[in-house]
C-alpha cells in the first residue's frame, strides 16, 4: 500500500521524514501525482486549493465555490433562523437539501435564495408530502433559478409537494419530473389544499418553469391541482406536459392540470404558457387548465401560446381550458397558430369569450399581438425575450 500526504510545515517540496513517507503539498498539486490513481479522481488546478477532487464534483457549482478544505460551509444554511424577519438563506445545493429537516409542523418556515442552484444529480423528494400536509413554507427566490430539478419519489412529485404557503420570484429551468400518481407539477403538485375543515392557501407569483412533465391524472406546468384558496399570478411555463393515464380521465394543462371542486376564491391571473400539452390517454388538454371540476375560479388575463394541444377526443381539447365547469373568464387569448389534435386528426375551433360547451377556447390572436398583451400587463416586470416570447426582466 502506498500512502501520500503532507505536513503543514512542508512547504518547500521536501518529503516528510516522520513516521510515514509522504508527498509534499506542492507535489500534490501536480497532475503527475495522481496519474496512477485513475477514476474517480480529477485534478482541476485552481479548485480545492489545487488538490485533486472527485470527478462528480465538477458538475456541482456549490463544491467548486467553496475553494479549499479550510473553507467548508458551516451549518445547514448560509444564514438565518427560518423566521419571517430572518429567513434561512440558501446559497448552494447542500443548503436546499437541508430544507426538509428545517420544516416544523403547523408553522411557517421562511426561506430565500441568494444564488442560482443546480440540482443535477440530486434525488429530490417533495418537501410537504406527508399526510396532513402541515408543513407550511414561504419561499422567495429573489430572482434566482433552480436548474435540473428531478423528482422520482413521493406521492405528490414536484418541488414542494403540497404548497401551503407561498412561492415567488424564482425560475425552475430544465425540470424533468414523472409520476404514476394523480397530482404532479414542477413547482407544486397541489397549490393550496382543502381537507375537511382545514383550508390552506397556496400562492405562486412571479415564477416560471421549463422542462418536461409526465403525470397520470392531473399534470400542470406550474402545479398539478389547484385546491383550497389557490392563487397563481404573473407566471409562465414553456414546459411540455404529458398526462399518460389511459382511462380517459387525464387532465393536462399548461399552468394547472385540474381545479378541485372544493377550490374557493381561487384565481389564475396574468399567466401564459407555450409548451405542448398532451393527454395521450383521452383526457382533457387545455392551454391554461386541463379541467375545472368545480369550485369558484377566476381566469383573468391569460394566454395559451401553445404550439400543440392533443387528446383522443376533440371535445376535451380547449385552447384555454380542456374541460370547464364553474369558472369566470376575462381577457383570455390563444395563439392563432396552435395545432389542435384528436388522435392524429387535426381540427379547428371558433373563438369564445365564454364557454359554450365542455371546453373553453378563448379568442385567437397573432404572436405579435400576444407578446404586446403580456408586456402591457406590467412593463416593469415583463420584456421581450430572445426567442420572441415575453420573459421576466430578471429571467436567465
Amino acid at each position: 500500500m502506498i500512502c501520500t500526504g503532507f505536513t503543514p510545515e512542508d512547504n518547500a517540496g521536501s518529503v516528510s521524514t516522520g513516521k510515514y513517507d509522504g508527498v509534499s503539498e506542492s507535489a500534490l498539486t501536480l497532475q503527475n501525482s495522481i496519474a496512477n490513481w485513475g477514476t474517480p479522481w480529477h485534478n482541476v488546478g485552481n479548485i480545492d486549493m489545487g488538490f485533486p477532487i472527485l470527478e462528480w464534483q465538477l458538475d456541482r457549482e456549490d463544491y467548486a465555490s467553496y475553494g479549499g478544505h479550510d473553507n467548508e460551509p458551516e451549518g445547514d444554511f448560509a444564514n438565518g433562523d427560518g423566521t419571517q424577519n430572518n429567513p434561512y438563506v440558501i446559497a448552494n445545493a447542500i443548503h436546499i437539501q437541508n430544507m426538509s429537516k428545517a420544516l416544523i409542523e403547523k408553522q411557517t418556515t421562511y426561506f430565500v435564495l441568494s444564488a442560482d442552484i443546480d440540482m443535477q444529480g440530486i434525488k429530490w423528494a417533495p418537501l410537504n408530502d406527508a399526510n396532513g400536509y402541515h408543513k407550511w413554507i414561504d419561499f422567495d427566490g429573489r430572482n434566482h433559478v433552480i436548474k435540473n430539478l428531478t423528482c422520482e419519489s413521493g406521492t405528490y412529485r414536484s418541488f414542494f409537494g403540497v404548497l401551503c404557503g407561498e412561492c415567488r420570484n424564482v425560475g425552475f429551468v430544465d425540470a424533468n419530473i414523472s409520476s404514476p400518481n394523480t397530482g404532479i407539477g414542477i413547482i407544486a403538485a397541489y397549490v393550496g389544499l382543502a381537507a375537511g375543515a382545514e383550508n390552506y392557501t397556496g400562492k405562486i407569483t412571479n415564477c416560471y418553469t421549463t422542462g418536461v412533465l409526465k403525470g397520470s391524472g392531473a399534470a400542470g406546468g406550474i402545479g398539478g391541482v389547484l385546491g383550497g384558496s389557490g392563487y397563481i399570478k404573473n407566471c409562465y411555463s414553456s414546459a411540455t406536459v404529458i398526462d399518460q393515464i389511459a382511462n380517459n380521465t387525464g387532465k393536462a394543462g399548461g399552468i394547472i392540470g385540474r381545479v378541485n371542486g372544493n377550490a374557493s376564491g381561487s384565481s389564475i391571473e396574468n399567466c401564459y404558457t407555450s409548451g405542448d400539452i398532451n393527454a395521450i390517454g383521452g383526457g382533457n388538454a387545455g392551454g391554461i387548465v386541463g379541467k375545472v371540476d368545480g369550485g369558484k375560479l377566476v381566469i383573468k388575463n391569460c394566454i395559451a401560446w401553445n404550439s400543440m394541444l392533443v387528446s383522443t377526443d376533440k371535445a376535451k381539447v380547449g385552447r384555454i381550458v380542456g374541460g370547464t365547469a364553474n369558472a369566470t373568464y376575462e381577457n383570455c387569448y390563444a395563439y392563432d397558430g396552435v395545432i389542435l389534435k384528436a388522435g392524429e386528426a387535426t381540427f379547428t375551433v371558433s373563438d369564445e369569450t365564454s364557454p359554450s360547451g365542455s371546453s373553453f377556447q378563448g379568442v385567437a390572436k397573432s404572436a405579435n399581438e400576444l407578446k404586446n398583451t403580456v408586456i402591457n400587463w406590467d412593463s416593469s416586470l415583463w420584456k421581450e425575450g430572445s426567442n420572441g416570447y415575453p420573459v421576466f426582466k430578471w429571467s436567465k
